[in-house]
């Protein structure tokens, strides 16, 4: 803590001029020395915070850790948590582990792409679908007043897309960007959050783990196939499973006409039969 706490006086709060004025303006009756150390104490513990978070990605937080609270715009560029000073590492404890950092790193690259393959693809859609536009102007003509421009996809990280810059009604843009409305601020309150989880688990009891349950959906998938007479007579619940996989992987012989089964289907729709 002390090399962290003395690393964080000397190269980030004595380096930036807010952070001193702050730093004095905090502690008024200490000196400008050891109100220094009482901020930097301030950060240190908050940097602790961040690396303990739960639910969050490490890189991301080892990235706000380097910009936000070192103040300095190079750690957003950080891959592996490597960058950061020897003081900052040895204070959130390093990584022993090496097939662990490695295995997270190799995921973190492996998302990043397939969340840029998507905007991608969603871009494309919504250009085309005429809900997505290249400039204000687009947007306006086309309707959507008040369009805005997605100025930020967290779930991109660092990954560039054709998403982004695009113009859109405000509320695709809040989806985008991963602002929530004011349910999502009330889940994220750690005494509603608890009461969503009892009663997730009163729900769990009552319907998959209950043998009365189970028995009413076995008992009544059955008389649902009985009276839809796929059972008796000369029914056969062989032919009706061939018949649905024939007709879903069209596999095998006696494929399905599906210009006449449309007509059929149709003709059937028209005479109201259900």
């Amino acid at each position: 803590m002390d090399k962290a706490v003395s690393y964080l006086v000397n190269n980030v709060i004595k380096k930036n001029t807010n952070l001193k004025e702050s730093a004095r303006n905090s502690f008024p009756k200490l000196d400008a020395e050891q109100a220094y150390i009482e901020s930097a104490k301030m950060h240190a513990e908050d940097i602790l915070r961040m690396g303990k978070a739960e639910g969050k990605s490490p890189l991301t937080q080892l990235k706000e850790i380097g910009t936000r609270i070192l103040q300095n715009d190079k750690f957003k560029f950080l891959k592996t948590g490597e960058e950061l000073p020897d003081a900052i590492k040895n204070l959130l404890g390093p990584e022993r582990n090496l097939k662990a950092s490695v295995g997270y790193t190799t995921a973190e690259a492996i998302s990043s792409m397939a969340n840029k393959r998507a905007a991608d693809y969603i871009a494309n859609s919504g250009l085309k679908n005429g809900w997505l536009f290249n400039t204000l102007e687009d947007a306006t003509n086309a309707g959507f007043i008040g369009a805005q421009q997605i100025k930020s996809v967290p779930r991109l990280g660092i990954m560039k897309s054709d998403l982004l810059n695009k113009w859109a009604s405000p509320e695709y843009v809040e989806a985008f960007a991963g602002v929530g409305g004011s349910l999502d601020k009330l889940v994220e309150n750690a005494f509603y959050r608890f009461a969503l989880q009892s009663k997730v688990g009163v729900q769990i009891g009552k319907t998959l783990y209950s043998p009365q349950t189970q028995v009413r959906n076995v008992t009544s998938a059955s008389f649902f196939a009985l009276m839809n007479g796929h059972i008796g007579g000369r029914a056969s619940v062989t032919d009706a499973m061939q018949i649905v996989a024939r007709d879903i992987f069209k596999a095998g012989g006696n494929k399905i006409d599906e210009v006449e089964f449309n007509n059929y289907v149709e003709k059937l729709v028209r005479l109201g039969v259900g």
